[in-house]
């Protein structure tokens, strides 16, 4: 879990912003009790009356959770984001580790421009401007190929139909293909091209 020490259960309240100071009864140096169990919920009003208080005043500071010196960095909220977006994906990239950077380790070694490497990268991570990326942003109304008409034009359908030679004819699509296997079928596809280029 990411925020081990964060309140699990925000309050009802639209917009609050609690100092520790302004939970604390300055009378006689001890949780405010009251205001504790009224601001959360049961749960987090618990845990926050556990915390023992120092008896010494000290100024609230901010720290960031993700840091051993409680400071923020570009590189701590970088690997937090990376965390992030991998969770709300729902995927992982332990399911096939090894495989999928050699595969991108082979792609970034390919011996043709930088430009085409880029476009290998992209088009394994499916972010190409094809009409099925476009379409649900709003950037144009219908997905269908421009040449077929019938078909929804993805990276497979634009790319693969045409580097096989078929163009969109008798095109088909596969919809159980598995995600980790369109590095590979890429990766196979630029080495053809990286061949080519070395034989011409």
């Amino acid at each position: 879990m990411l925020m081990k020490l964060q309140v699990l259960t925000p309050p009802d309240e639209v917009e609050w912003e609690w100092r520790v100071l302004d939970l604390i009864d300055c009378s006689n140096y001890q949780w405010d009790k009251e205001l504790v169990a009224t601001v959360f919920h049961r749960f987090d009003a618990d845990a926050i009356l556990r915390i023992p208080l120092s008896h010494s005043y000290v100024s609230d500071v901010l720290l960031w959770l993700h840091n051993k010196n409680g400071r923020y960095s570009v590189k701590s909220g970088y690997h937090i984001s990376r965390l992030l977006l991998k969770e709300a994906r729902c995927e992982g990239e332990s399911s096939a580790p090894v495989s999928n950077s050699y595969v991108w380790d082979k792609i970034w070694k390919l011996q043709v421009p930088n430009k085409i490497k880029v476009f290998g990268w992209r088009a394994c991570q499916n972010i190409l401007p094809t009409r099925a990326n476009l379409a649900p942003r709003r950037i144009i109304e219908d997905d269908s190929c421009p040449i077929c008409l019938r078909h929804s034009e993805s990276v497979i359908h634009a790319l693969w139909g045409v580097w096989n030679g078929s163009g969109c004819v008798g095109w088909v699509f596969n919809p159980i293909t598995k995600k980790l296997e369109w590095p590979t079928r890429h990766y196979a596809a630029i080495c053809r091209l990286d061949a080519q280029a070395l034989r011409g």
